[in-house]
């Protein structure tokens, strides 16, 4: 059986969070990572248990009340990895489509003109929920889109200051950041009316900066230059 895309994020919130811990994952702590209800973090960790991507353990939990009582985690397998390094690797595909990824998400940028903002917003936030975002790049170039639409709605006069900003930045990971962070900031500050784009950004940052960091040095450059081109388009 395949994975399916919400089965994809979770294991890939496991691999993290058990790659940066070197611990066996609860499921309350993989549960406040993605946001949702606990007993759904365990539902899905035992799914992904049954197709031997996550291993069980019991542990004693030296915080309850009751000495001795023993607690699920979970820690990721060999197949759990393989599937990471499968889904990881340049050669897997990702690097060959970031033509079409790039060109989708600048005819998106191109739309701002002549559909107007909200449509724009939408149609990133719709790609956003249905494409296969489980793939970093992908979604990071999506974020990127949405993030350069918001500087050119709310404050155009700082697109330059922005661009000329990243032109100076010499490692990828640090410019992007910058990008999501400026952005956000002069969005939160500047943004009136019933458009509220600091809201609709804030639930992908996070997200946006786990993978800026996991993805490979090759495709930070890739995102630092689409977002260096996305800001002088137009």
């Amino acid at each position: 059986m395949s994975l399916t895309k919400r089965r994809k994020e979770f294991l890939l919130e496991v691999k993290r969070v058990y790659d940066e811990t070197r611990e066996p994952v609860h499921y309350a702590a993989l549960a406040r990572a993605l946001g949702v209800s606990k007993w759904t973090a365990y539902d899905m960790l035992k799914e992904l248990e049954k197709q031997g991507y996550v291993k069980a353990e019991y542990v004693v939990n030296s915080c309850e009340r009751v000495p001795g009582r023993s607690m699920v985690v979970f820690v990721p397998t060999k197949k759990a990895q393989a599937f990471m390094e499968m889904n990881s690797t340049p050669g897997a595909g990702k690097l060959d489509d970031w033509g079409h990824i790039k060109d989708t998400v600048l005819r998106l940028l191109d739309d701002l003109r002549r559909s107007g903002t909200g449509k724009a917003i939408d149609r990133l936030s719709e790609d956003l929920a249905k494409m296969e975002l489980e793939l970093p790049l992908m979604f990071c170039a999506h974020i990127i889109g949405m993030l350069v639409v918001c500087i050119k709605v709310v404050s155009v006069g700082d697109v330059g200051t922005i661009a000329k900003l990243l032109s100076m930045v010499q490692e990828p990971e640090l410019g992007l950041t910058l990008l999501a962070g400026t952005v956000l900031g002069i969005t939160a500050l500047k943004a009136t009316g019933n458009l509220d784009l600091a809201r609709r950004l804030s639930p992908y940052l996070g997200r946006y900066q786990r993978y800026v960091s996991q993805i490979s040095s090759e495709e930070r450059k890739l995102l630092l230059d689409f977002a260096r081109e996305a800001l002088g388009a137009g």
